[in-house]
Order: C-alpha cells, then sequence, then structure tokens
C-alpha cells in the first residue's frame, strides 16, 4: 500500500481571541464593563487600578513590549473622559430614552441588513409592509411567496433573519408562541425551564398559567421566581418594546457639548476603572531566576492585560470616530438649528469611517447620547430615510410634507392614505400607504373619515 502525502491550501477567515474580545468588549453597556474591567483588575495580578489623571503615552502596534514600554501602557490619551469638576459626584446617571417610530427602526435597519443582497432585500421590504400594527406579520408566507414570484423558503430565510437579528427582537412573528421562543433564544436561554414551558407546554401555559406549570414540573421557591422574572422581561407584541408603558431607562455613554461655538464630543466612563500593568509583576519579568512555570505564568497574565487594554483602548476609538461622525454630519440638529436630521445608512457610514458595518452596528446599538437637544441612541442618527428620485430624506422631512398635503386639501373631500400616498410618488418619493398612515398617526392627523365628520359639524 503506497502512502502519499498532500499538501492542500485553503483560504479562510476565523476570528482570533484579540478580535473575539474586542467585539465583545465594544458591545458591552458602559455599566457592563465597569464590572468586566472590575473582574479582570480582581483575577489579574498583571492589572492594576491608576488614577484617572495619570494618562499614558500612546499604544505601540508591537507584540514585543518592552518592560518600560508595557509600564506605560494604558488607556488611550486621545479620547477625553467625561468629567466635570463642578458637578456633583453623585450626580443622577440615568434618565428616560426618547421614543423614536417603531417603524423608523425597522427601515433604519433594513438598509444595513440587506443592501448587499437586492433579492433579499425586496423580500425584506415586503415583510415589513406585511406587518400588522403590532409588528406581527398579518400574511402568510405563502402569499408574499406568491406576490414576489419567489420560493418560500427564500420568504422563510429572510423572515427568521429579520426575527432573530432585528431591533425589536422577534418582529415578524406569526404567533405570541413564536415571538417568545426568538426572545428567549435572544437572552440565551434556550436550555431554561422557560424555553421548555413555551416549547413543550405552550398549550397548558396559556390555559392554566405559570403558577401551575410550576407545580407540575417540582419546581422550587427560588426556581419558580426566577421563572416569574424571565416571563416578565418579555414582551407580548413586538412594538410593545417601545410603548409607553414600558419606559426603557439609559446611561449616557457619549455627551455631545457646544463649547465656543463648537460641538465637543466626551465620552462617559467616569465609573469606570483606570488600569494599567502592575509594576511589581513587570519587574519580575526581568529577573533571571523564575523558573519555567512562573514565567509561563506570568507572559500568559501580560498578553491577557496586554489585550484587555488594547480591547478597551480601540472599542474607545472606535465609539468616538462614530460620535465625531454625528457631531459633523448632524451639527445643525444638535444646536437645535433644524428639526431634521441628514438621512445617512449605518452602511454608507461605515464606509466613508473605514469600520467595519459589523463593528458600526456594535457601536451604535443600544448606546445612548446626552446632546443639547435631548437624550438619544447612537443608531436614531443613522435612519434608512426616504426615498426621493436619486436621493434620501428625512423622516421629518417627509411628515412635514404630508402636513403641507393635508392642509391643503379639500375639506369636503379629503385625501385618504392611498391618495397621499399617491401625490408623494408623484413626487419622486417611495413610499407605501402604510407609512402614510403611521407618519399620519405620529403627527396627530386623524383619518380622512374623521377629518370630513369634523367639517361637516
Amino acid at each position: 500500500m503506497k502512502i502519499e502525502h498532500k499538501i492542500t491550501v485553503k483560504l479562510g477567515q476565523h476570528l482570533v481571541p484579540v478580535a473575539i474580545l474586542e467585539a465583545d468588549l465594544l458591545q458591552l453597556h458602559i455599566l457592563d464593563l465597569r464590572r468586566e474591567v472590575q473582574q479582570e483588575l480582581e483575577s489579574n495580578p498583571f492589572l492594576e487600578e491608576e488614577p484617572v489623571e495619570d494618562l499614558p503615552p500612546e499604544d505601540s502596534d508591537s507584540e514585543d513590549l518592552q518592560v518600560e514600554a508595557l509600564r506605560e501602557l494604558s488607556w488611550d490619551p486621545k479620547l477625553p473622559i467625561s468629567v466635570d469638576d463642578e458637578e456633583d459626584d453623585g450626580r443622577e446617571s440615568r434618565w428616560e430614552a426618547p421614543k423614536i417610530s417603531f417603524w423608523q427602526r425597522l427601515e433604519a435597519q433594513l438598509g444595513v441588513s440587506f443592501s448587499h443582497n437586492p433579492k433579499e432585500k425586496r423580500i425584506a421590504e415586503a415583510i415589513i409592509d406585511s406587518l400588522d400594527g403590532f409588528g406581527y406579520l398579518a400574511k402568510k408566507p405563502e402569499e408574499i411567496a406568491q406576490e414576489l414570484d419567489v420560493s418560500p423558503q427564500d420568504i422563510e430565510d429572510v423572515r427568521q433573519k429579520i426575527m432573530h437579528t432585528f431591533d425589536p427582537i422577534g418582529v415578524a412573528a406569526l404567533s405570541l408562541q413564536e415571538l417568545f421562543e426568538v426572545q428567549l433564544e435572544d437572552m440565551g436561554l434556550k436550555n431554561s425551564i422557560a424555553y421548555r414551558i413555551v416549547t413543550e407546554y405552550w398549550d397548558t401555559f396559556q390555559k392554566k398559567g405559570i403558577e401551575f406549570l410550576s407545580d407540575e414540573l417540582k419546581l422550587d421557591e427560588k426556581q419558580k421566581e426566577e421563572l416569574i422574572q424571565v416571563f416578565r422581561k418579555l414582551y407580548s407584541a413586538p412594538k410593545d418594546k417601545y410603548s409607553e408603558d414600558r419606559p426603557e431607562y439609559v446611561y449616557p455613554e457619549v455627551i455631545f457639548k457646544i463649547v465656543e461655538d463648537k460641538i465637543v464630543v466626551e465620552l462617559n466612563e467616569w465609573d469606570v476603572p483606570m488600569v494599567k500593568f502592575s509594576s511589581k509583576y513587570l519587574e519580575m519579568l526581568s529577573q533571571n531566576e523564575l523558573s519555567k512555570s512562573e514565567r509561563k505564568f506570568i507572559n500568559e497574565k501580560r498578553k491577557k492585560a496586554l489585550d484587555l487594554l488594547r480591547a478597551i483602548a480601540n472599542r474607545r476609538h472606535n465609539i468616538l470616530k462614530v460620535a465625531e461622525f454625528i457631531a459633523e454630519h448632524q451639527e445643525d440638529f444638535l444646536r437645535g438649528k433644524t428639526p431634521y436630521l441628514k438621512p445617512f445608512t449605518q452602511t454608507e457610514a461605515a464606509e466613508r469611517l473605514g469600520i467595519p458595518v459589523s463593528t458600526f452596528n456594535r457601536v451604535v446599538k443600544g448606546r445612548y447620547c446626552d446632546t443639547p437637544v435631548g437624550i438619544f441612541e447612537l443608531r436614531f442618527f443613522f435612519s434608512k430615510g426616504i426615498r426621493k428620485g436619486t436621493e434620501n430624506v428625512s423622516h421629518d422631512f417627509l411628515k412635514q410634507r404630508i402636513m403641507e398635503i393635508v392642509q391643503g386639501e379639500d375639506p369636503k373631500h379629503p385625501y385618504s392614505d392611498q391618495e397621499i400616498a399617491d401625490i408623494l410618488r408623484k413626487e419622486g418619493f417611495k413610499i407605501a400607504r402604510r407609512t402614510v398612515a403611521e407618519y399620519r398617526k405620529e403627527i396627530g392627523i386623524p383619518k380622512s373619515s374623521e377629518r370630513k365628520r369634523r367639517y361637516l359639524r
């Protein structure tokens, strides 16, 4: 038997541990980052906390850093810390988040998620346009497939992507059971009792409730309380996540200020420990009497500490980069000169900044900023906008145009939502009747039958 050796070369992409760490830290809420840094301080002897004022020189790109260079490595000095000496240290750090349109959230994400696949984007637009007022899919996937002349599997693939990646999670679900399943999966609870109840005991759960099932599954009081807490976090309709009955509280991580007539960007990390390399263990690296195991242990901790510091520096760099883009391109809005935003998609902004779209999405998702005109999620500044000819216009601009059309209508024969949509299409807007209806409601304009009734009175 002849043995042959073959060498093959295969190209592929693999995330190295440092990249995974950077991605994980980037999507952390600032309070979670604080806990992460604190835990690392407690577990890694190579790190120690330093005063805020001891800012380090710039980081080095070399892995073979010298002991003296390691001693100086810490957070990026170019990124400012938002600490105002005139403010009380016990200042309030939570604000109620402003509400933006449920439909705006969906439209903003459409352009990012499906920008490189025209077929999927067309399907996604049809799915979003087929949602009911609560965020459930009102049409059967088979009907949408027939309308678009694609396979039902194509519809289902895109629907699954929307359900699992869009905010709110579960939008386009077909039932309450499916919505609960997707939420629990997103929370990392696929192996939990709650998930088992939703998938295996749904009918009993609906008919007899959680108390009965807790007894049937022989749960103790602690398990029962944890189960109840999980179900309290679930929303029963995608649109409910942002309803007035569910106020969302946030910790602004980015601050925009007007200083000497300029928009200044600061990062609000005053409560996150500042870390640096431990002098004690740096000195130990230069000692020859260390055993092989001791040197291996110290080098492992050194590398882990170095990776953490670089990940934190890159996290701050990316957040600041995006914030500065907002300050530059939405300056009039931040100054209160206009209620309109300049339409930029996340994909367009990411390309201009040279940031991967996935990284950009982690920066803006769930991260809030304090501005002279209010508190906003960073993602708010990157809505898809409405297409008019070859350009995008903001949602606010379109709302104003709808208001003008209604004000100019014949009171005896007010325009229906479809007629308003037809007028806007003639002006070059790419807009659906449902979108007109949603915007009309948001700006407080009654439907055509009510407007006519008011006139007749």
